[in-house]
């Protein structure tokens, strides 16, 4: 099975928060991943068909774009710093919305359907868009949202980018949006060494100058993104989300929820506190009647009261 002969080993980013340009060792990896499962030949088709693309939203070609992004940051301080990177986070935006133009839930989370079907979904985009601004040398990483900026929530349904402005402010990046940049009600990220769920507090720009968690509080800047494992984890999560016959499709059949299961404990394997990939391998196995299925719920309501439990409406 192909599934079984992937092996649960990746190339994590060496930092923390991580950082992976495009381009570099660690997106190469997924891109492979990615041609291996879909049996698409040829993973460096992706950079060659998918870069000169970039250029259609950027206005000049990716590599001039971050030579000159560089140039422009270079010794940059306080608010010009802080104004330099909000234009670069909507450049970047600009450059996914232009040259991927279609999105799907049932395929965009794969790099191969980028060249096979020119699709995208919210972890595909963010993790490209986070992957320019690392080239360029600013920080960037990835937040689950668990409440759009419309009120609309959802158990972390969504992936978007959290782009810090300087030490004091951020802001989230979203190329599922019509703008780029949004106020989101909730995200999932970390503070002080866990996960949490988090409402951030924005100032009259849209910027997030502090988060709550239940009591606590705290300022932007001790925000932290998903970390790479994962982030790599939430890739094997929209396969097993996304099955043919699986999780997300009404009627499902047994062969599908399978399927879908093994890729779900593929995505634990990389990183076991992917709540949201036990969440749903709980419905999966009580579907299939698995006698797990209640230990499996448990590990994600632990998980879940970790980090603060999902707010209830109007918390």
């Amino acid at each position: 099975m192909l599934i079984a002969a992937l092996a649960t080993v990746c190339t994590l980013s060496a930092t923390d928060p991580p950082v992976f340009p495009y381009r570099s060792p660690v997106l190469r990896e997924l891109i492979t991943e990615s041609c291996t499962i879909t049996q698409t030949p040829d993973p460096a088709r992706f950079e060659r068909d998918f870069t000169p693309k970039l250029a259609e939203g950027l206005g000049m070609p990716y590599d001039a774009w971050v030579a000159n992004a560089k140039l422009q940051l270079k010794g940059l301080r306080g608010p010009a710093l802080a104004t330099r990177r909000r234009a670069l986070g909507g450049e970047a935006w600009r450059a996914i919305k232009q040259s991927i133009r279609k999105f799907s839930l049932d395929r965009g989370f794969e790099f191969a359907n980028v060249i096979n079907t020119g699709e995208r979904q919210c972890l595909l985009q963010s993790v490209l868009i986070a992957s320019f601004l690392h080239d360029t040398g600013t920080p960037a990483g990835l937040v689950m949202v668990w409440e759009n900026p419309r009120g609309q929530r959802s158990f972390l349904g969504h992936v978007a980018v959290m782009l810090p402005l300087d030490a004091e402010r951020s802001i989230i990046v979203d190329a599922s949006e019509k703008v780029p940049f949004v106020t989101s009600g909730g995200i999932f990220a970390r503070t002080e060494g866990r996960y949490r769920f988090l409402r951030p507090a924005y100032n009259a720009a849209g910027e997030i100058v502090e988060v709550s968690g239940g009591r606590q509080r705290w300022p932007s800047k001790r925000v932290l993104p998903l970390t790479w494992g994962y982030t790599r984890s939430m890739f094997h999560f929209y396969r097993g989300e996304r099955a043919p016959d699986g999780y997300a499709f009404t009627p499902s059949t047994d062969s599908g929820l399978e399927t879908s299961r093994r890729w779900l404990r593929k995505s634990v394997a990389y990183d076991a506190s992917n709540v949201l990939a036990w969440h749903v391998m709980a419905i999966v196995e009580r579907k299939l009647g698995l006698a797990t299925a209640a230990a499996t719920a448990q590990r994600s309501a632990r998980l879940t009261a970790a980090a603060g439990g999902w707010p209830q409406p109007g918390r």
